[in-house]
């Protein structure tokens, strides 16, 4: 079974929910909020929203803000919580029909891609890119496997 699969199973087995819900930015997020807030009042599409950790803030900057997360539970908590972002079930590898592109930003944070394998995170970020409209951003993260691999030590998984 590859990660991607192995890690929608762990989603549908328990409610993360209340491990999710925090609003606690990391200093590098506040960064990249304030540097480009004007692109973040754009059309903004956050993968991997959770609970809404920074869609929240993503909507008090203005924007148009879609969310898309493979948690049923954390989608729901987010339409509760964040009812003026268009937030959908789905896994990033098949977005929803519905997200369709010319998004001025889209976020990828707290290394949700390092679930996918070296080809499908490949087939992501082409279709990202594809999403994106001319002069849009695309800003994620990831571990840097390399290293952890060269230090001997494993990133830990969520």
């Amino acid at each position: 079974m590859d990660s991607s699969n192995l890690n929608l199973r762990q989603w549908e087995t328990g409610d993360y929910v209340a491990d999710y819900a925090s609003r606690t930015l990391r200093p590098v997020e506040v960064v990249l909020l304030m540097r480009y807030r004007e692109a973040f009042s754009g059309r903004v599409l956050d993968v991997g929203c959770g609970a809404g950790r920074i869609l929240g803030y993503l909507l008090t900057l203005g924007g148009d803000v879609q969310g898309v997360d493979v948690s049923p539970r954390m989608v729901e908590y987010c339409r509760h919580h964040y009812p003026q972002a268009s937030v959908l079930v789905g896994d990033m590898g098949h977005l929803p029909g519905s997200i369709d592109g010319g998004f001025d930003v889209i976020l990828a944070s707290y290394n949700v891609i390092d679930v996918l394998d070296d080809a499908a995170r490949r087939e992501f970020l082409s279709d990202m890119h594809r999403r994106l409209t001319p002069d849009g951003l695309l800003i994620f993260s990831s571990h840097n496997l390399a290293f952890a691999n060269a230090s001997g030590t494993t990133p830990s998984r969520r």
